[in-house]
């Protein structure tokens, strides 16, 4: 509640503000659940790094010291308190992330592993993409929103705007410097390396190994041939009556708390995992594929098939898109194409989730 507050008055403060990534970043990293992005600081190093005097430097240069935002950093003392130097240390650890700075020296610089840089990406681009919904629902135009969007998805790959298209694809094995050397070779969206063959693609990448997981993906169903294997209102046409029905491509036992998809596991424990109500959403959008299900049904639904006591508050549908898709991300990357997992669960502005699976949905319930 107070993180939304917190995003919903800078959303209506810089209405028609120039936007910079700092100040975005630095927004979210200030919020109550930026500040739970867990970054390390040691004891000595928010005075001997002096985040707060780069920060300031990177802001004049970008011509954005009169924002609110920086002009109070400037000001007041308090920037100099723990907790703010953390937000500052993230603010500048994650625009050197986007930024394609390298990863090894992204490590050096500010004391933390790779992994966590990349989670750290991960959960602060969660927030930057909530951010997107507030300023949709403060009235900003499409355009500005969709800024937004763009620095969420880059937060969660680390990469500039020109490589989004394929970091999108999560193609194992090729991470940001691969990419980068494919989009610097001219390759800069799929259908670019469909266009100039395997072959081509591989003598640019010189790599054996990425370049199988790449094709692999490549390879795979695209958006276009996806939407049209879905008919209208979201459910996959029907087979020939004659066929045996196939596997449900979607399985969420409720009894085992097993979630696969097309034969691969999702987690259900840690890490990177479909938390409980994550799995209940599933279960409730699963039995109703292909229908738009309200944000106050779904709440319901959940406390009904798990026997929840208390009283569930409607859920966010961007957040629990999110929080249903990533571990799909991360447990099938490289082995289903990125466009089907995204469209997997569709949000549908001011409705509700929907539940696209290809290939059809089963719940398995214990008898009550």
């Amino acid at each position: 509640m107070a993180t939304g507050a917190a995003l919903a008055r800078w959303a209506k403060e810089a209405f028609s503000a120039t936007l910079h990534d700092l100040e975005v970043l630095l927004t979210v990293c200030l919020a109550p659940a930026g500040a739970d992005v867990y970054i390390a600081l040691a004891g000595d190093e928010r005075w001997r790094a002096d985040y707060r005097g780069e920060l300031l430097a990177r802001v004049a240069t970008a011509g954005a010291s009169s924002r609110p935002v920086f002009a109070h950093l400037a000001a007041d003392l308090q920037s100099l308190e723990y907790d703010a130097t953390k937000a500052i240390k993230k603010t500048l650890l994650m625009a050197d992330w986007i930024a394609e700075v390298r990863t090894q020296d992204l490590e050096s610089r500010f004391h933390v592993w790779a992994g966590a840089v990349r989670r750290t990406g991960e959960e602060l681009g969660w927030l930057v993409d909530a951010l997107a919904g507030v300023a949709r629902a403060s009235g900003w135009p499409d355009a500005r929103s969709r800024e937004l969007d763009m620095l969420a998805d880059r937060l969660a790959h680390g990469v500039l705007p020109d490589a989004l298209p394929l970091a999108r694809l999560r193609a194992r094995g090729v991470g940001r410097a691969l990419l980068r050397r494919l989009v610097d070779g001219g390759f800069s969206d799929p259908e670019a390396l469909r266009a100039v063959g395997r072959e081509a693609v591989a003598a640019v990448l010189k790599h054996k190994a990425a370049m199988s997981a790449l094709w692999a993906v490549v390879g795979g169903p695209t958006a276009d041939s996806i939407t049209a294997a879905v008919t209208s209102g979201g459910r996959l046409a029907e087979s020939a009556p004659d066929e045996e029905p196939p596997e449900p491509a979607l399985i969420v036992d409720l009894t085992s708390q097993r979630v696969t998809y097309r034969g691969h596991q999702i987690p259900t424990k840690p890490p990177h995992h479909l938390q409980r109500q994550s799995v209940l959403a599933l279960a409730v959008l699963a039995a109703r594929a292909g229908t738009i299900v309200a944000m106050t049904d779904l709440a319901v639904e959940m406390k009904r098939i798990g026997r929840v006591g208390t009283r569930l508050v409607a859920p966010e549908p961007r957040e629990m898109r999110y929080r249903v898709i990533r571990p799909f991300r991360r447990a099938l990357a490289g082995i289903v194409a990125d466009t089907e997992i995204e469209q997997l669960v569709e949000n549908i502005p001011g409705v509700g989730l929907r539940l696209n699976a290809l290939g059809g949905a089963r719940v398995v319930t214990a008898a009550r």
